[in-house]
């Protein structure tokens, strides 16, 4: 069902069927959330809580009808913004949040960086181990990323608090 919009659209879908996918994603995440709770639990049980890093994170979002749209296939914020989570109580501030970008490429090279490795030539990744330890970061970190589906890109370029998104096909450009 929640495959639906591919061939018929999720304009297609009855509220009944729309409710029935929110409803099973919102289980799944009750169920993810369950299991994470265990590991941590574990970890506080075996005195390792203190100085293990712990990442939460997701590799895409879900629009969940939002823009008749179902999955992660999209541009929109719904899709495309996902959690990241840091915690390492003897390393780490507690509680805070920050508003800079990062990208998946950045975990791989906090956890080398946090292991004591040295991050590979060529890299992607930014260390972000740094930004998380400064109390009250101020967006630490300024950058551009572009993400590529088929022939449309997307650039996010972090200004502070400000995200400028770009969208182009191949021979044409244009502002969004």
């Amino acid at each position: 069902m929640q495959n639906d919009y591919k061939v018929g659209g999720a304009d297609k879908l009855s509220d009944d069927e729309i409710r029935r996918i929110r409803v099973a994603y919102y289980g799944s995440v009750t169920q993810t959330d369950t299991q994470i709770g265990r590991i941590l639990d574990q970890l506080e049980a075996l005195n390792l809580r203190e100085n293990t890093l712990v990442i939460l994170t997701a590799d895409h979002g879900e629009m969940l009808g939002d823009h008749h749209s179902f999955g992660k296939r999209t541009f929109y914020e719904a899709s495309n913004r996902i959690p990241l989570v840091l915690s390492w109580p003897a390393a780490l501030p507690q509680g805070e949040s920050r508003e800079q970008l990062a990208v998946l490429e950045d975990v791989y090279a906090t956890i080398l960086s946090a292991a004591g490795a040295s991050l590979p030539d060529g890299c992607a990744g930014v260390n972000l181990l740094p930004s998380a330890q400064e109390l009250r970061s101020r967006d630490a970190r300024r950058g551009v990323r572009r993400i590529r589906a088929g022939g449309h890109a997307q650039i996010h370029e972090t200004l502070g608090a400000l995200q400028i998104y770009v969208s182009y096909e191949r021979g044409a450009r244009s502002v969004v």
